[in-house]
């Protein structure tokens, strides 16, 4: 079986006019004291994207 790494490219981009926000994707940043609220204590001082699972929202993925 052969293993390759898959690269996911998303492109953000601002709510548009009429949008429901879903919150599903949050930039987290460093000096935001809610940095902390995603889970463990290595994710302080980090800056990163917080994505919700769609197939399960209590799982956040976090990318730095």
């Amino acid at each position: 079986m052969s293993v390759q790494k898959v690269k996911i490219a998303a492109r953000l981009r601002p709510r548009l006019v009429g949008e429901l926000d879903d919150n599903s994707v949050q930039v987290v940043r460093a000096s935001d004291k809610s940095a902390a609220s995603y889970g463990n204590s290595s994710s302080e001082g980090m800056s990163f994207i917080a994505v919700a699972n769609p197939r399960d929202p209590s799982q956040i993925f976090k990318f730095p």
